[in-house]
């Protein structure tokens, strides 16, 4: 009888599938992965910004978006402003005294 897996051996398999999932159907599709990477960089500014992630979480996940964005072999002073780039223009806010509304 097979020996049933420890808490850490289940993670390790669900982010190995989480990984297959992510870049299987999309290995060569680039466009895919910089959203993906631009929706992680969102949540990630907010979680940082409120504290509700460890640091190691948040590092670790920052280093799986810019993977996903192709930034990860650029050094690392250049990466925040990568980052930026990948995301998607802000929409432009709405001034309720404007003309144009």
């Amino acid at each position: 009888m097979d020996q049933p897996l420890t808490l850490e051996e289940r993670v390790l398999v669900l982010e190995w599938l989480l990984d297959a999932a992510l870049w299987g159907p999309y290995l060569y599709d680039l466009e895919h992965g910089r959203l993906v990477a631009a929706s992680l960089y969102q949540r990630l500014e907010g979680a940082a910004r409120h504290r509700s992630l460890p640091e190691a979480v948040l590092r670790e996940l920052y280093l799986r978006a810019d993977s996903l964005a192709s930034i990860d072999n650029t050094p690392d002073s250049l990466r925040p402003a990568l980052r930026q780039a990948v995301l998607p223009p802000a929409p432009p806010e709405e001034n309720p005294g404007s003309p144009t509304s």
